[in-house]
């Protein structure tokens, strides 16, 4: 329940800026874009209290499912434009086994 806003704005923001970065074909903006938030709502986070606010968390995870949505929809969106048909399974398991191992 308390994962609900991250969950949330993380399916808006891949269906959105899935969209958005086919259209004009930068994706290298969008990863700078989702690194900023990210590392922005990771380092909030940090501020974490006991007693915290609910305004204050719930803003902290659409901050940060901002960059995580925008960064991983990124690379699989690159993945797939740059290789052929037959190489796309294996090009998008290896860039999100990356990813997941460098979190």
């Amino acid at each position: 329940m308390q994962t609900l806003p991250w969950l949330i704005t993380s399916v808006l923001i891949l269906l959105v800026g899935g969209a958005v970065i086919a259209k004009p074909g930068h994706p290298e903006i969008w990863m700078l874009v989702g690194s900023a938030f990210g590392a922005v709502g990771s380092g909030l986070f940090t501020t974490f209290k006991i007693d915290i606010r609910t305004d204050k968390w719930i803003g902290y995870q659409i901050i940060l499912a901002i960059g995580s949505a925008l960064f991983s929809v990124t690379t699989i969106m690159v993945v797939q434009a740059a290789l052929t048909s037959k190489d796309v399974p294996i090009g998008s398991s290896m860039s999100m086994f990356a990813q997941t191992m460098g979190r």
